[in-house]
This record gives C-alpha cells, sequence and structure tokens, in this order.
C-alpha cells in the first residue's frame, strides 16, 4: 500500500512539475515578448526623434 502511495506522489509530482513549468514558461514567454516590444518601441521612438531632428 505504501509503495503505491509513493508512487502515485511521485506521478504527481511529475505532472504537477510539468504543469508548473508550463504555465511559468508560458509567462516568461509573454514578459520577454513585452520587454522585447517595449525595447523596440525605445529604440524606433529614439531613433525617429534623432531623424526628425536631423530633418
Amino acid at each position: 500500500m505504501k509503495a503505491t502511495f509513493r508512487r502515485i506522489s511521485v506521478l504527481g509530482g511529475i505532472i504537477f512539475a510539468i504543469l508548473m513549468g508550463l504555465i511559468y514558461g508560458s509567462l516568461g514567454l509573454m514578459v520577454g515578448y513585452l520587454a522585447v516590444a517595449h525595447i523596440v518601441k525605445l529604440i524606433w521612438y529614439r531613433s525617429s526623434c534623432e531623424m526628425s531632428q536631423t530633418n
């Protein structure tokens, strides 16, 4: 009885770890995408400002 319970808990832990990995992975992707978009926006804004100043 104890052995089967241990096996179930190990399986549950693996499934839980995979689920958490997926959740945090998608969150990380979202945050990374937002950060990259923000940086690109900043760079584009600065370059457009410099272009308008030179003209």
